[in-house]
């Protein structure tokens, strides 16, 4: 097939030379089940999640940090990069489609999955995520590959995510969730993931106004709409825009007699098929299929070359790096000098392996894994001790529940009296009949699974925390635990003891039922108990998940949701925290990695970090001032601690080289550059309470769920401002080993053609680097209420940002574009009643700073009425050399010709040219005459409002080369001289003898040659002979004898 025809051209052909049956064939099966056709070179639609890289679990692949950690870098060359190497390693393994980037806008801090997107703004959510799509999109000249981003639209909670119904308004729909779209869609992505969530009432996947008007017409998306998995419902889903559903509905049988009885419309069938394989050659998948997809079934794929790990090794360093934010760092605490420690204790569960969350956003079998406690082991060198104490139990999916801390493993013992924790007897029953099917002991009673129970099944669930076992990972009836053990205290004093639990729960303490619980909701239940220290308490849990709907893990339903939590008296009550207090007394640095554990199927239940860590990172400080705490964390958490420590990092999910990248900025070998792309709150309460945003997981349960986004466009710090709520830290937020100097500002106004077309403004904000270290700063630039009463804005809006890298004492500028009327709408409202975009004209307030609350200047920005412009550009040009530099009008050097145009609305016209006679065509710099011969270029330009100018020309005439000559015998005594010059012609012919007289050699002055020249008597040694041509060109002197 012709490979210079479109795309789309390209696709027609190929669906006209298609069976039904093939074209049947591009929608059946998903994953490593989907179907190649290879007698038509089609590749199998073989697609892999992964947000946070490639999940291909049977093929270690590169697992960077998670998109909130890229989102923090500010860095779209950085985006860019994990996206080219993402599609890579897609290609490589043999998929066809990247399932990614994750772009579900954080509405709030609950959300299971937010460490997997790029943050709370729909500019920096939309921007970074299409610059992982233009990185994929880099691969395909040579490696056949697409990304799949998701989920469209208001994918904003995990719990009843495939039921509930989000009602929000047109407005804030189109201005923030819709808006995020814009850039992903221009960036060309193969396919689009809808979402499991109804939106106004109608299943995303199955909803026109959203899959055919709005991301299809408004705006203009040519790939295929993938649902998510199985969030097709009906077959109205195809009519309404969704293009592949799958992978259990709809079956094949089911799917083909939709299509033949005209269920789904034979020109909807028809536009189903063409975007398939638009995408297929849009993204060179026909001509450069992935390494066995023209096989059926898969083979296995191959390891990915060395070179491809080692490239993927650095970046998920840099991005690790780039991606940390440096929170607090009081008194210069870091960066640590090795040469001035002898110890390091090394505290958290998670500072030893590889962390991250779970579900199919995380990669689970990355190339290689650098811990923080190597990275810090190895950079510390041989002569710092560097201890490690793991301090509380491994994060869970249980830790998502609401309620007080899990009782530690430290303090419970199994049946046996001697294993640390609690023997679990697992029944295949409601009521406890019959014997356990599965008796174990687990670490502690805390369990939160949903569909994680199948995720962990396979491996998407990597904490090394206690599974749950089959009988309750795949019931399909309700089943049954009691767990029986003890529970030794270390210390005395009154403990809270309780749960927190949906469905039936009883604890007894020494054979005394002291709680029972029998909810329909999730809630959290507590009993006060005077314990003694060094006593043994027997302790029982009986647990049934019968609530309406819990049953059962298999349907996606919460299922086993238990924990058994404790308020102490003291923190030394954890034997893990009195270990972990003692190994931090006595070395001279802590370091504290706290970490959560967050994913698909759960939200948060509380911001708090789970496993008692900050009783402990609070009784570690205050025996040791030189505390550190580095976060590895899925969203701001609470830090009640936060100013009795020296320094707080945020490392988000760090990726495989956490280690490295970590220990580089704890030394000081990177300096920190990464800002919040988020909103850190200071507590729950302050945005259950304060902000007005619901906690969902008390919804767990709650059939047929309906989500108001009562807030509006007010999301994150929009919402902060709104309220004039203080955050623990703002938008934008980062700290820098460095300190810089915001100088001045300058703004160029955006100018608006008679015609509709805009030229960008453009903001100017001069920064010194006031520090002793090299740094980058990213500037934050906001506007303010825009000028309008027709709808009430947000106080403060991302404009833009720019970044720039100074070493100590230089100064830079950082260059803002401000573009109207382009995909990022930027200084506008979505107008519901025109249904479309506003800019409103006027002047907006502008503010420059470090984050949305540091801001250090301030300015505004007009927006005018569309300029009416009816003269047209001037063009000079700059003729270099100005003048011809030989002989005749000619020049012997090559000419640059400089085409400028000026005017007085447009200050960019466009010019073009005709050089040589030939088409006119753009010219965006100098043009260089280098050749010989004579030259012409005509120069015009067009205004933004359609004038033309007036052309120019400059002509002129280039010789180079010099003339040749030679020179032949024309008789005994006489040597002719010819002389030729293709461009100006020969202008002299010149001869000389060298001659000897009585002993004596001389020259003879050159004469004009006109006839063949005296030669070969005895006195003439040589003749020499030269020619020039009309510019003055001089050719070498050559010789006769």
């Amino acid at each position: 097939m012709d490979t210079t025809l479109s795309s789309d051209e390209r696709a027609d052909l190929l669906a006209e030379a298609m069976t039904f049956d093939q074209k049947l064939t591009l929608f059946a099966g998903s994953g490593s089940g989907a179907v190649a056709i290879p007698e038509l070179g089609i590749p199998a639609r073989r697609e892999i999640d992964g947000a946070s890289g490639v999940i291909a679990a049977g093929t270690p692949t590169t697992a960077f940090p998670a998109g909130q950690a890229i989102a923090s870098s500010w860095n779209l060359e950085l985006a860019r990069e994990f996206g080219r190497i993402a599609g890579e390693e897609a290609h490589l393994t043999g998929f066809s489609g990247w399932a990614g980037p994750a772009a579900d806008l954080r509405r709030t801090p609950f959300h299971g999955r937010q460490f997997a997107t790029y943050g709370e703004d729909p500019l920096l959510g939309g921007l970074m995520p299409a610059g992982v799509i233009e990185g994929v999109n880099d691969t395909n000249d040579t490696m056949g590959v697409y990304s799949l981003p998701k989920h469209f639209v208001a994918n904003n909670q995990e719990t009843s995510r495939t039921t509930m119904n989000t009602v929000v308004d047109e407005r804030t729909l189109r201005e923030l969730y819709v808006r995020q779209w814009e850039p992903i869609v221009e960036a060309d992505p193969g396919a689009i993931m809808c979402a499991y969530p109804k939106v106004n009432g109608s299943k995303a996947c199955e909803n026109p106004p959203l899959m055919t008007d709005t991301l299809k017409g408004d705006l203009g998306f040519p790939g295929w709409i993938s649902s998510d998995f199985n969030a097709c419902v009906t077959l109205r889903a195809y009519n309404s825009g969704t293009d592949v559903c799958g992978p259990n509905f709809p079956d094949a049988a089911t799917f083909r007699a939709a299509v033949e009885d005209g269920t789904i419309a034979p020109d909807r069938f028809d536009d189903m098929v063409h975007r398939v394989l638009r995408t297929y050659f849009e993204h060179g998948l026909i001509d450069n299929p992935p390494p066995g997809s023209l096989q059926n079934p898969a083979p296995a794929a191959a390891p990915l070359p060395a070179s491809v790990v080692q490239e993927g090794r650095d970046a998920a360093y840099r991005m690790a790096v780039d991606g940390s934010v440096l929170l607090r760092n009081s008194d210069d605490a870091l960066p640590l000098d090795a040469d001035e420690l002898d110890s390091i204790a090394v505290i958290g569960e998670g500072a030893d392996r590889y962390m991250t969350g779970f579900g199919s956003d995380i990669v689970v079998n990355p190339t290689s894994t650098s811990t923080i406690l190597d990275g810090i082991t190895e950079r510390a060198g041989a002569g710092t001790t560097v201890e490690h104490v793991e301090g509380w139990d491994p994060v869970r999916p249980g830790d998502l529940l609401p309620g007080a801390q899990p009782i530690p493993s430290g303090v419970l013992r199994a049946a046996d009296g001697t294993t640390p924790g609690i023997t679990g007897e697992w029944f295949g029953s409601p009521d406890f009949s019959g014997p356990a099917v599965t008796t174990r002991v687990d670490d502690q009673v805390n369990w939160g699974q949903g569909l994680v129970a199948l995720l962990a099944t396979f491996g998407y669930d990597p904490s090394p925390a206690p599974k749950l076992p089959p009988v309750t990972t795949f019931a399909g009836a309700p089943t049954a635990t009691r767990w029986t053990g003890s529970l030794n205290p270390t210390v005395s004093g009154t403990y809270g003891l309780g749960f927190t639990a949906l469905g039936s729960a009883t604890l007894y303490v020494d054979g005394e039922q002291v709680l029972d619980v029998d909810t329909d909701t999730m809630d959290t239940y507590s009993v006060d108990r005077v314990l003694e220290a060094g006593r043994s308490y027997d302790i029982r849990i009986d647990y049934v998940p019968d609530a309406p709907g819990q049953c059962c893990s298999t349907s996606g339903n919460i299922g086993t949701a238990i924990r058994l939590d404790w308020t102490p008296p003291t923190a030394a009550a954890s034997p893990q925290i009195v270990e972990a207090v003692a190994a931090a007394a006595k070395s001279d640095v802590a370091v504290v990695v706290a970490n959560d554990y967050m994913g698909e199927s759960l939200d948060r239940g509380t911001l708090a970090l789970s496993q008692n860590q900050d009783r402990l990172i609070s009784a570690v400080a205050a025996v040791n001032p030189n505390t550190v705490v580095v976060l590895a964390t899925g969203t701001g958490v609470e830090m009640p601690w936060v100013d009795d420590v020296a320094a707080v990092f945020e490392s988000w999910y760090p990726g495989q080289e956490a280690g490295t990248a970590v220990a580089a900025l704890l030394f000081g070998d990177e300096n920190f550059s990464g800002k919040l792309p988020i909103t850190w709150p200071k507590s729950t309460e302050q945005v259950t309470e304060e902000l007005g945003i619901e906690n969902p997981v008390y919804d767990v349960n709650t059939g047929n769920l309906t989500v108001e986004y009562t807030e509006g466009v007010n999301i994150g710090y929009r919402g902060f401002d709104a309220k004039d709520i203080d955050p623990l830290f703002e938008f934008g937020y980062g700290l820098s080993y460095t300190d810089f100097d915001y100088r001045s500002i300058e703004v160029q106004d955006p100018v608006t053609g008679a015609d509709g077309t805009s030229e960008p403004g453009l903001v100017r904000v001069e920064v010194e680097n006031t520090g002793d270290v090299a740094g980058t700063e990213t500037v934050n630039l906001y506007h303010g209420v825009l000028p309008t009463d027709e709808v009430v804005t947000p106080e403060r809006q991302l404009l833009g940002w720019g970044q720039i890298t100074l070493e100590p004492g230089a100064t830079g500028t950082v260059e803002i574009p401000v573009p109207l009327y382009d995909s990022t709408n930027r200084l506008a409202y979505w107008d519901a009643e025109s249904d479309a975009w506003v800019t409103p004209e006027g002047e907006t307030a502008l503010y420059a700073g470090a984050s949305s609350r540091d801001i250090r200047l301030t300015d505004s920005i007009t927006v005018g009425a569309s300029v009416v412009d009816e003269t047209a550009p001037v063009v000079t040009l700059g003729i270099d050399p100005a003048e011809p530099t030989g002989e005749a009008g000619w020049y012997r050097t090559p000419v640059t010709v400089t085409a400028t145009a000026t005017d007085d609305v447009d200050a960019a016209p466009a010019v073009e040219a005709s050089i040589d006679g030939g088409d006119f065509a753009p010219v965006t710099g100098p043009v260089v005459f280098d050749t010989d011969g004579e030259h012409s270029l005509v120069a015009r330009a067009t205004d933004a409002s359609g004038n033309v100018s007036e052309t120019v020309q400059w002509s002129g005439r280039i010789d180079r080369t010099a003339p040749a000559v030679a020179a032949a015998q024309k008789s005994r005594y006489r040597v002719a001289l010819t002389a030729t010059d293709e461009t100006s012609g020969v202008q002299k012919v010149e001869y000389r003898y060298q001659i000897s007289v009585k002993g004596i050699t001389r020259m003879t002055p050159w004469l004009t040659y006109r006839s063949p020249v005296l030669f070969g008597l005895p006195s003439y040694i040589k003749v020499e002979y030269r020619a020039t041509d009309v510019a003055g060109n001089t050719g070498p002197v050559r010789s006769y004898r």
